[in-house]
């Protein structure tokens, strides 16, 4: 399970699609939280929420490495080639199973994060340097 997995289980309060939540009960379920949350009274009012982001204060969520980031930190950064190619802007960090994807806007492009890929992050510049898989347009 991922650091982020487990401060959730341990959350107390959450926002979920906006709204901020008590915390009743978490448990983990098959690589993913299941939570019970505060006004969230039936089955199809949880379904509704399905899928939707769910966000933790920052001061719950465990410290990192002096190397490490938290990809919501990296959002609207500029993504440069190593060469100094820009590549777009950080929108967002997806996962559907395989790993960890940057989504890049302007232009719209996904880069699959794998070893390697994210070769610098220059937090004083607001920029990532990336480099790209062979074959990745």
């Amino acid at each position: 399970m991922r650091p982020a997995s487990e401060a959730l289980l341990a959350a107390r309060r959450v926002r979920v699609g906006g709204q901020v939540h008590n915390v009743r009960r978490a448990r983990p379920a098959g690589g993913a939280v299941v939570m019970e949350v505060g006004g969230v009274t039936s089955r199809d009012a949880a379904e509704a929420l399905r899928g939707v982001k769910v966000e933790l204060p920052r001061d719950a969520l465990p410290p990192l490495a002096r190397d490490q980031r938290y990809v919501a930190d990296l959002e609207g950064f500029a993504a440069v080639a190593a060469t100094g190619e820009r590549l777009g802007e950080v929108a967002g960090v997806v996962n559907y199973g395989a790993g960890d994807i940057l989504v890049l806007r302007n232009p719209e492009r996904l880069v699959p994060l794998l070893a390697g890929v994210l070769v610098e992050v220059r937090d004083d510049a607001r920029v990532v340097v990336l480099a790209l898989p062979e074959g990745l347009p």
